[in-house]
């Protein structure tokens, strides 16, 4: 049975097995397999499929800042129940002198729909005294606008677009200093 074999660039001379030796990067000695330890590394990848939902995870912190900066009292995540009997879940939550804030935040990769508009409109119209903003980030879509401009007319409910989470904290300070 014919096996494999080595050959030495330099003296051209056979042999079965390379010796192996490893050099230290820092000090150049020189040793062998026998006397250096191994140690599993590990490498991590987000799976982009979070990404998205990382993403909006990491600004939470500061929307819950901004709204106690304020005198809310904030829940995070936000669970208000409805007058249906229905527990609503929001991105945060924050009570100011018997009211009630929610607030949705939607970190999207392009234009947000009317389906998470929809969906924040319906969950604040069960809500007694509750007051509504949406943070969509980056922009909602022409459909959403348009339902938006048409629900959102009575002033409880308003809506920020916004570049980013520093885009969207910015508007935010500005929204409640309207709210008051």
């Amino acid at each position: 049975m014919v096996g494999t074999f080595n050959r030495c660039e330099s003296c051209h001379v056979h042999f079965d097995e390379p010796e192996k030796k490893f050099i230290c990067r820092t000090c150049q000695e020189e040793f062998d397999i026998k006397d250096s330890t191994y140690y599993d590394t590990y490498a991590y990848t987000l799976n982009g499929n979070v990404l998205l939902e990382v993403k909006a995870i990491i600004g939470l912190p500061m929307f819950k800042t901004v709204l106690e900066e304020v005198g809310y009292s904030v829940e995070l995540p936000g669970r208000v129940t409805g007058s249906s009997g229905m527990i609503h879940n929001f991105t945060l939550t924050g009570a100011k002198n018997g009211k009630t804030l929610a607030v949705d935040v939607v970190d999207s990769e392009g234009e947000v729909d009317e389906k998470e508009l929809f969906a924040f409109y319906t969950k604040i119209s069960d809500l007694k005294s509750t007051s509504g903003i949406l943070i969509v980030i980056p922009r909602l879509s022409g459909r959403a606008k348009e339902f938006a401009s048409k629900a959102f007319s009575r002033g409880l409910l308003t809506y920020i677009e916004a570049a980013g989470p520093p885009d969207a904290i910015e508007q935010l300070k500005m929204k409640l200093q309207e709210i008051g």
